[in-house]
């Protein structure tokens, strides 16, 4: 049979040296010029291609070319910034081409603070990200969806724990002691959560990468800003239901190597005649299944979307997940013949999670293989040792839970005061509450033996609000487009938590629910009983911020940009900085 492949592989062989040999004897030349559509000058470096082979050649300096090609030869003139054309050389030998600008991409308008901008006209370091550019698959935190997709952003979860916050890197470490993560910003409102966007809600992406984001958002674009848009209904009239949903599955790729019960045993290990893989009994498949659902549409002048979206997430440690209910609604009305638009943004997220307990993962790689899971009476097998404790009755025996609510919402109205000037005001507020519980048995040898029971609590509670207010003229002036921006920022935000930690409890069964019930409440041993609470200054933030773009002949363009901010955080003699920055690019199509 080996053979018989052999001999076909060099039948198939000649065959198709013999189709080449037919094909390129019916060859002919093509000679052109490429030219650009605005101004008949010849374009050097377009690529030329034979349709379907690599056959192809480049324009010299003068956009002319020379080809020779098959009889039924399709070309395929392409060239950066510029519409690619395909054309059938059909019986012709001369062949001049006339490539239109890519208005699409040179026009593409780039979310960049305060205002968009073409991609063109950007000096400074911009990745703009569409649904097409996403992160596809099992996605259910809206930082995946960029993971991978902007240099220099790093962007990873340490342990795969679903509870965790992701840790993002935009510009490396640029302050000590502070926040190192960029800032986030969505549909206009600076310092929003991730937390309250659900990934099938996001329309678009952009990261502002270099300094120039300090210099428009202030101290805390120094790490970098992430702009976020959400999806919007269309004006063009009906109504439209969209549902997709989808299940998944994560597991263990690769256990951590450790020493079977035979091989434990053989090494001198004390043999307690089970055989127990540790880590099996703490880990599982982690199911997790989405559920989205959208209504968008509008008329002439309003349009709307709502948004419900269901998340259950499991971990692959047991007892580790949420389950997550996100909603979303804007409305975008205009007014006044087209002068006034109107812009509202409401958001809701209620989660509730299961924490469990990542040290079960720890002592699943120390406990003895031999060791059964429990005694013949049903009971935890554990002894009273140091360091020593049952991974599955960590798990098991105690509680470790909690529930956040995130709200937020935003109207922001924009206003045509004449036919080059519009004047913005933005005001958003936003809402979040954390309420979690832990409890540990009077029967857990790992924590909550010694005190008779353990119970924790934590609540906390914070509050943002935001009021902006800029303007933005527009001028075009023969061969120079000039756009300046100025406005006021004014932000303000509080914080408070509460913690409560007590033990000794008559009872298992209310956990952490009956606190009052602490013998620790009467003891009068002051190291068994933790209360803590805090409650942060209103802190603010006061800035005025210009921005300046001029662009000469459409292909030389200027960007200029400061902003003057003051922080209660600071000192007193130290409150105030400036942060400007400029930049230069060039087309070089024009």
């Amino acid at each position: 049979m080996t053979h018989f492949y052999l001999s076909l592989s060099r039948y198939l062989t000649v065959v198709l040296l013999l189709v080449t040999s037919v094909a390129w004897s019916q060859s002919k030349t093509v000679m052109g010029k490429v030219t650009s559509a605005d101004d008949g000058t010849g374009l050097p470096g377009v690529n030329v291609v034979e349709k379907g082979t690599n056959n192809g050649t480049v324009t010299d300096v003068d956009g002319n070319y020379s080809l020779a090609v098959s009889d039924n030869a399709t070309l395929v003139f392409s060239f950066v910034g510029f519409t690619t054309q395909e054309i059938s050389v059909a019986n012709q030998t001369n062949l001049n081409v006339t490539l239109e600008a890519d208005v699409t991409s040179l026009s593409e308008v780039v979310v960049v603070g305060y205002g968009s901008q073409e991609k063109k006209e950007i000096t400074g370091s911009v990745v703009s990200l569409e649904p097409k550019d996403f992160n596809l698959g099992n996605i259910n935190n809206p930082t995946e969806l960029m993971q991978g997709k902007v240099a220099g952003l790093s962007i990873y979860n340490k342990g795969g724990d679903p509870n965790a916050s992701p840790i993002i890197r935009l510009r490396g470490l640029s302050t000590v002691g502070s926040n190192l993560e960029p800032l986030v910003v969505v549909d206009g409102v600076l310092g929003a959560s991730f937390d309250n966007i659900d990934p099938n809600d996001i329309e678009s992406i952009n990261v502002l990468k270099d300094g120039s984001a300090a210099a428009i958002y202030g101290t805390r674009g120094s790490s970098g800003v992430i702009l976020v848009t959400t999806k919007r209904g269309s004006r063009t009239g009906g109504v439209s239901v969209n549902y997709n949903a989808y299940v998944s599955a994560a597991s263990i790729f690769k256990k951590v190597p450790v020493m079977t019960a035979s091989q434990y045993v053989t090494a001198g290990g004390n043999d307690l005649g089970s055989q127990t893989d540790w880590q099996k009994e703490v880990t599982q498949t982690g199911v997790s299944n989405v559920h989205n659902v959208s209504i968008s549409g509008g008329a002439e002048n309003t349009s709307f979307r709502v948004s419900a979206n269901f998340r259950d997430v499991n971990g692959i440690l047991r007892y580790s997940g949420w389950n997550q209910v996100n909603t979303r609604a804007n409305l975008t009305h205009m007014a006044l013949d087209g002068k006034l638009k109107v812009d509202i943004n409401m958001a809701f997220t209620n989660r509730n999670s299961d924490f469990s307990f990542n040290e079960a993962f720890r002592y699943a790689t120390l406990y003895n293989p031999t060791a059964p899971i429990y005694f013949p009476n049903g009971e935890y097998y554990q002894a009273i040792l140091f360091d020593n404790y049952n991974p599955v009755a960590i798990l098991q025996q105690n509680v470790n839970e909690g529930k956040s609510k995130n709200i937020n919402y935003s109207a922001k109205v924009d206003y045509n005061l004449t036919k080059n000037l519009t004047w913005t005001v933005n005001y958003a507020q936003q809402f979040d509450d954390v309420l979690d519980g832990a409890y540990y048995s009077s029967k857990s040898l790992w924590v909550g033996y010694g005190r008779n029971g353990l119970a924790r609590r934590y609540a906390s509670d914070k509050t943002f609000t935001l009021f902006e207010t800029y303007g933005s003229f527009t001028k075009a002036m023969d061969r120079i487009d000039l756009t300046l921006s100025a406005g006021y920022s004014y932000q303000q935000d509080q914080f408070q938590d509460f913690r409560m930690e007590l033990g000794n409890f008559p009872s298992d069964e209310l956990g952490y629910n009956a606190m009052e019930n602490a013998g620790d409440r009467i003891s009068g041993i002051a190291s068994n009983v933790d209360i803590s609470s805090s409650k942060s200054p209103w802190n603010k933030i006061i800035a005025g911020f210009a921005r300046l773009n001029l662009s000469f002949d459409n292909g030389i363009f200027f960007n200029a940009s400061v902003r003057r901010e003051g922080s209660t955080k600071l000192g007193p003699d130290h409150q105030w900085g400036t942060f400007p920055a400029a930049g230069v690019g060039v087309d070089l199509n024009k």
